[in-house]
Protein backbone atom coordinates (compact mmCIF):
# COMPACT_ATOMS: atom_id res chain seq x y z
CA UNK A 1 0.00 0.00 0.00
CA UNK A 2 2.11 2.64 1.05
CA UNK A 3 5.69 1.78 -0.52
CA UNK A 4 3.90 1.36 -3.97
CA UNK A 5 1.78 3.48 -3.91
CA UNK A 6 2.88 7.00 -2.41
CA UNK A 7 6.46 6.54 -4.54
CA UNK A 8 4.54 6.31 -7.39
CA UNK A 9 2.43 9.11 -6.83
CA UNK A 10 5.47 11.06 -5.96
CA UNK A 11 6.83 9.98 -9.09
CA UNK A 12 9.33 8.01 -7.69
CA UNK A 13 11.03 4.62 -9.57
CA UNK A 14 10.75 1.25 -7.41
CA UNK A 15 12.78 -1.79 -8.09
CA UNK A 16 10.82 -4.89 -7.37
CA UNK A 17 11.95 -8.06 -7.12
CA UNK A 18 9.93 -11.47 -8.31
CA UNK A 19 10.55 -12.94 -4.95
CA UNK A 20 12.81 -12.33 -1.78
CA UNK A 21 16.99 -12.78 -1.97
CA UNK A 22 18.93 -11.92 0.70
CA UNK A 23 21.97 -11.37 -1.75
CA UNK A 24 20.07 -9.60 -4.50
CA UNK A 25 18.69 -7.30 -1.90
CA UNK A 26 22.09 -6.51 0.24
CA UNK A 27 23.23 -5.86 -4.02
CA UNK A 28 20.84 -3.48 -4.65
CA UNK A 29 21.18 -1.85 -1.37
CA UNK A 30 24.61 -1.34 -2.53
CA UNK A 31 23.91 -0.04 -5.60
CA UNK A 32 26.38 -3.27 -7.41
CA UNK A 33 23.02 -4.31 -9.25
CA UNK A 34 20.85 -1.82 -11.25
CA UNK A 35 22.89 1.22 -10.97
CA UNK A 36 19.91 3.42 -9.68
CA UNK A 37 20.46 5.48 -6.96
CA UNK A 38 18.02 4.39 -3.91
CA UNK A 39 17.20 6.72 -1.19
CA UNK A 40 14.36 4.95 0.46
CA UNK A 41 14.20 1.30 1.84
CA UNK A 42 11.03 -0.47 3.25
CA UNK A 43 10.75 -3.58 4.66
CA UNK A 44 9.06 -5.80 7.55
CA UNK A 45 10.74 -7.21 10.43
CA UNK A 46 11.17 -10.76 8.81
CA UNK A 47 13.43 -9.16 5.90
CA UNK A 48 15.41 -6.89 8.15
CA UNK A 49 16.63 -10.08 10.26
CA UNK A 50 17.36 -12.46 7.25
CA UNK A 51 19.52 -8.94 6.37
CA UNK A 52 21.30 -9.17 9.49
CA UNK A 53 21.92 -12.69 9.32
CA UNK A 54 23.03 -12.50 5.58
CA UNK A 55 25.63 -9.58 6.32
CA UNK A 56 26.89 -11.67 8.95
CA UNK A 57 27.45 -15.02 7.35
CA UNK A 58 28.73 -13.88 3.74
CA UNK A 59 31.38 -11.79 4.36
CA UNK A 60 29.93 -8.26 4.29
CA UNK A 61 31.07 -8.10 7.96
CA UNK A 62 34.85 -7.60 6.09
CA UNK A 63 33.49 -4.46 4.06
CA UNK A 64 31.73 -2.71 7.08
CA UNK A 65 33.03 0.76 6.06
CA UNK A 66 32.21 0.14 2.63
CA UNK A 67 28.63 -0.50 3.49
CA UNK A 68 28.04 2.16 5.58
CA UNK A 69 29.53 4.81 3.11
CA UNK A 70 26.96 3.50 0.14
CA UNK A 71 24.56 3.16 2.75
CA UNK A 72 24.77 6.84 3.75
CA UNK A 73 22.82 7.67 0.43
CA UNK A 74 19.76 6.60 1.41
CA UNK A 75 17.83 9.32 3.48
CA UNK A 76 15.04 6.89 5.04
CA UNK A 77 15.01 2.73 5.96
CA UNK A 78 11.41 1.53 6.98
CA UNK A 79 10.43 -1.58 9.47
CA UNK A 80 6.58 -2.17 9.33
CA UNK A 81 3.79 -4.19 10.23
CA UNK A 82 5.23 -5.23 13.22
CA UNK A 83 7.76 -4.06 15.97
CA UNK A 84 11.34 -4.90 15.25
CA UNK A 85 13.45 -6.56 18.36
CA UNK A 86 15.28 -4.24 19.97
CA UNK A 87 18.42 -6.54 19.21
CA UNK A 88 17.97 -6.28 15.50
CA UNK A 89 17.09 -2.53 15.34
CA UNK A 90 20.48 -1.76 16.99
CA UNK A 91 22.47 -4.08 14.64
CA UNK A 92 20.77 -2.43 11.87
CA UNK A 93 21.90 0.41 12.79
CA UNK A 94 25.88 -1.01 14.12
CA UNK A 95 25.85 -2.50 10.15
CA UNK A 96 23.75 0.64 8.36
CA UNK A 97 24.27 3.89 10.94
CA UNK A 98 20.64 4.16 9.96
CA UNK A 99 17.91 4.15 12.79
CA UNK A 100 14.45 2.36 11.48
CA UNK A 101 11.86 4.39 11.63
CA UNK A 102 9.08 1.87 12.73
CA UNK A 103 5.57 2.01 11.30
CA UNK A 104 2.29 -0.04 11.65
CA UNK A 105 -0.47 -0.76 9.07
CA UNK A 106 1.27 -0.71 5.59
CA UNK A 107 -0.33 -3.54 4.33
CA UNK A 108 -3.47 -4.05 6.60
CA UNK A 109 -4.84 -0.30 6.90
CA UNK A 110 -2.62 1.54 5.22
CA UNK A 111 -0.27 4.07 7.40
CA UNK A 112 -2.06 4.94 10.74
CA UNK A 113 1.41 4.13 13.99
CA UNK A 114 4.34 6.17 13.04
CA UNK A 115 7.58 7.00 15.43
CA UNK A 116 8.97 10.49 14.55
CA UNK A 117 10.07 10.93 11.10
CA UNK A 118 12.52 14.03 12.24
CA UNK A 119 13.91 13.60 15.19
CA UNK A 120 15.23 10.12 14.47
CA UNK A 121 16.33 10.23 18.62
CA UNK A 122 12.76 10.31 20.10
CA UNK A 123 12.18 6.81 17.91
CA UNK A 124 11.59 3.49 20.25
CA UNK A 125 13.13 0.43 19.14
CA UNK A 126 10.53 -2.44 19.90
CA UNK A 127 7.76 0.40 19.31
CA UNK A 128 5.65 0.77 16.17
CA UNK A 129 4.81 4.89 17.06
CA UNK A 130 1.48 6.73 17.45
CA UNK A 131 -1.52 7.99 15.87
CA UNK A 132 -0.84 9.89 13.08
CA UNK A 133 -3.29 13.15 13.20
CA UNK A 134 -6.90 12.24 12.56
CA UNK A 135 -6.17 8.03 13.23
CA UNK A 136 -7.69 7.28 16.58
CA UNK A 137 -6.30 4.03 18.50
CA UNK A 138 -7.79 1.77 21.14
CA UNK A 139 -6.32 -1.23 22.55
CA UNK A 140 -9.18 -3.74 23.50
CA UNK A 141 -9.47 -6.91 25.52
CA UNK A 142 -10.63 -10.13 23.15
CA UNK A 143 -11.83 -11.86 26.10
CA UNK A 144 -13.83 -8.77 27.53
CA UNK A 145 -14.55 -6.55 24.63
CA UNK A 146 -13.40 -3.83 26.85
CA UNK A 147 -11.41 -0.91 25.81
CA UNK A 148 -8.36 -0.43 28.05
CA UNK A 149 -7.33 2.51 26.27
CA UNK A 150 -8.23 5.26 24.09
CA UNK A 151 -5.22 7.17 22.07
CA UNK A 152 -5.70 9.42 19.40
Amino acid sequence: MNVLNTSLWAGAQCTLIPKFDNRKIWDLLLDEEDGMDHTIFMAVPTIYRYLVEYYENNGLEEKAKEVKRKLKTFRLMVSGSAPLAEGAMARWKEITDHTLLERYGMTEIGMALTNPYSDYKKRLPGHVGHPFPGVNTALLDLDTNEIHSNVG
